[in-house]
């Protein structure tokens, strides 16, 4: 088939196919409170439009400061959780204050965060699994209830723990134990706060392991323990994989009875072998690891970011989380802290799920390609995402039946070289024409037009 032949999606705005998920558009990502004041990132955070914060590693983004985890809140366990002088919320409390002023609620992970110590010194596990329950309803109580001056915030989602399967990283014990934990945990929360919804428990190897999965819901079931939800990482290159795994946890959850637990895929990420790089390799592997187009921050990891934020859409995850901190490796930074471009990738989803909220019809029969449209909310405004991961035509068709003369069509790009750069964008035969920079590379284009 000819490149003028070829056709590499369809994006029919006469179609609406409901809404855009926001659930699936949330991040491990706040806005920093410790050098807030050199520095302060919520106006950038705002454009994202993010619908949940994971409350996670917040230690890493704010240095020196003591917040949300459970040994930053109550740091000694021989006190008493009952008397909410024994508990730390200020600093806690005012992250979460910031938080939401920039509209965006809390999934708040219980426990500890993952400790890259040679030593763990706060992801150990408890060594009184009552009392440690104590403690969390206490957090809980604080925040939902108001207890302890607290707030009645309602939040949804409390995970308990993080990636215990990473033994002696994460968890020191046995899985089995945390099994145990777990169902203490969470029985012990469903009964004071029986509208809140608790799960876990954050694995990290568990897909496609399945038997990981069926052991955790085997145990918490032998305990009557509650699994609201089921939450699992993946850090990889490959989409189509990444894609497949909320039908393959649903498939398991379903057939374990647990036809009602949500699923939530609440790490992700585009990864490189950067650790090995970081520690071992030449400066130019690393720059190459780091910046390079199939580098963490290279336009690979833009494109599969924007690819994986439309994909989700068509799956049954229920919720998702774009492991983005506020750190240079994982998160929106450059090295000058200018904003990179995985940010103004994101930024995108951002813009359709706030000002483009109603889905239309959009599917690529090209397998590098991945699309995402939606109109405003009088449906007179039309917005579409593509994204090419590692494809390697110059230019991509999309038609757009209906469409004849579209009015203030505007395009941007973004490439290895281009931050959102506008670009000539032409309709043609009914066939909207996107151009690359470089053929050979990834690309992903933002495009607006009105009726």
């Amino acid at each position: 088939m000819s490149q003028t032949s070829k056709r590499h999606g369809i994006a029919d705005f006469s179609k609406r196919v409901g809404m855009i998920r926001k659930d699936l558009h949330s991040s491990n990502f706040t806005p920093g409170i410790g050098a807030q004041a050199v520095r302060n990132f919520n106006e950038p955070f705002k454009k994202l439009h993010y619908t949940y914060s994971r409350a996670h590693d917040l230690m890493y983004t704010n240095p020196a400061c003591r917040l949300a985890d459970t040994s930053m809140i109550f740091s000694n366990m021989h006190d008493d959780p009952a008397d909410p002088r024994n508990y730390y919320f200020e600093q806690t409390d005012f992250l979460f204050e910031n938080l939401k002023s920039c509209g965006t609620d809390i999934f708040y992970q219980l426990g500890e965060s993952f400790e890259h110590k040679l030593k763990p010194f706060n992801a150990r596990q408890p060594e009184n699994f009552e009392k440690y329950a104590e403690v969390l309803a206490g957090i809980v109580r604080h925040y939902n209830r108001g207890w302890a001056n607290g707030y009645r915030w309602d939040i949804k989602y409390w995970e308990i723990w993080n990636e215990p399967d990473l033994i002696g990283k994460a968890w020191c014990g046995t899985l089995d134990e945390y099994y145990h934990f777990y169902s203490v945990a969470a029985k012990r929360l469903k009964k004071e706060f029986p509208e809140i919804k608790v799960g876990g428990p954050a694995f990290c190897t568990c897909i496609p392991r399945v038997e990981l999965i069926r052991a955790f819901l085997k145990r918490t079931g032998e305990e009557d323990a509650p699994v609201d939800f089921f939450s699992w990482h993946c850090y990889t290159d490959d989409i189509e994989n990444l894609l497949a795994q909320p039908a393959l946890v649903r498939k398991v959850l379903d057939e374990e009875g647990y036809t009602k637990t949500e699923t939530s895929l609440n790490e992700w990420h585009y990864t490189v072998n950067i650790d090995s790089i970081m520690h071992y390799g030449t400066p130019e592997q690393y720059r190459n690891a780091m910046f390079g187009p199939r580098g963490l921050h290279g336009i690979d990891s833009v494109a599969f970011t924007a690819a994986v934020e439309a994909g989700f859409q068509d799956t049954p995850l229920d919720t998702a989380f774009f492991y983005g901190c506020d750190l240079f490796v994982w998160g929106f930074l450059n090295n000058d802290g200018s904003l990179n471009k995985i940010y103004h990738a994101v930024e995108m989803t951002g813009k359709l799920v706030s000002e483009y909220p109603n889905r239309i019809y959009a599917k690529s029969n090209y397998k590098p390609v991945y699309l995402l449209g939606g109109t405003d909310k009088s449906g007179s405004k039309y917005a579409l995402m593509v994204s090419d991961y590692r494809g390697t035509d110059p230019e991509l068709l999309i038609e757009l039946p209906g469409i004849a003369a579209p009015r203030n069509l505007v395009a941007t790009i973004l490439d290895q070289e281009h931050y959102p750069t506008e670009i000539p964008a032409r309709l043609e035969d009914g066939r909207l024409r996107l151009k690359k920079f470089v053929p050979s590379e990834s690309a992903v284009f933002f495009v607006t037009f009105e009726k």
